[in-house]
């Protein structure tokens, strides 16, 4: 993987969202440019473990009770991100392949790839500034930021790449948000009876 597959990726993928009329050109629409996509995950775990510190930060300063340490944080953030990131995709190809006519896999899987990796690393800058200063109040700009560069992303890689109308975007949007969702609340749980473990909460 290059520095210039990684532009090429991202400036393909926010041409898409903006609706320019070369997006395709733009993007490497190879089974090569689908799996340089995919290393937009890696690309994107340091930011997220910078963002999962933020969050630890936040809650130390709200509660006495002892947290699960950074590594601990880290760890789940990881693993939250991949799962999450894993069953978007699926359900994302799943509705482009029962899709109409139009409808295409290669450029959707693509541009939410590479989406997601510019929506961390704009969320993983304001972590890691907050993280250096010790003030978790510096992550709030750059997460509303994130917000709103995922919101914009998102609907126009969908609208683009599959071909739809707003309505139909607005649905697959909550789609993608729900599992979001689901995929956090589901680690969550799962993680809430280590967290207290003394071992765990001094990591």
């Amino acid at each position: 993987m290059s520095g210039k597959e990684i532009t090429r990726g991202m400036a393909g993928t926010f041409a898409m969202a903006r609706g320019e009329g070369d997006w395709e050109e733009r993007l490497d629409l190879t089974a090569r440019g689908v799996f340089a996509s995919f290393w937009a995950i890696p690309l994107s775990l340091p930011a997220v473990m910078l963002i999962g510190e933020v969050a630890r930060q936040v809650q130390l300063s709200r509660t006495d009770e002892a947290l699960a340490g950074p590594a601990v944080t880290a760890t789940l953030q990881v693993v939250a991100t991949v799962l999450s990131w894993s069953a978007t995709l699926f359900v994302l190809a799943k509705l482009a392949s029962r899709g109409q006519e139009g409808w295409r896999v290669t450029p959707l899987l693509i541009g939410f790839n590479w989406s997601r990796l510019a929506v961390n690393l704009i969320a993983g800058l304001g972590a890691a500034a907050a993280v250096a200063a010790s003030t978790p109040l510096l992550f709030g700009p750059f997460a509303l930021l994130a917000t709103v560069l995922s919101v914009w992303l998102l609907f126009g890689v969908v609208k683009r790449s599959l071909d739809t109308k707003t309505g139909p975007t607005i649905g697959v949007l909550a789609v993608v948000f729900l599992v979001d969702l689901l995929v956090g609340l589901v680690v969550s749980t799962l993680a809430s009876s280590f967290i207290g473990s003394p071992s765990l909460a001094s990591s």
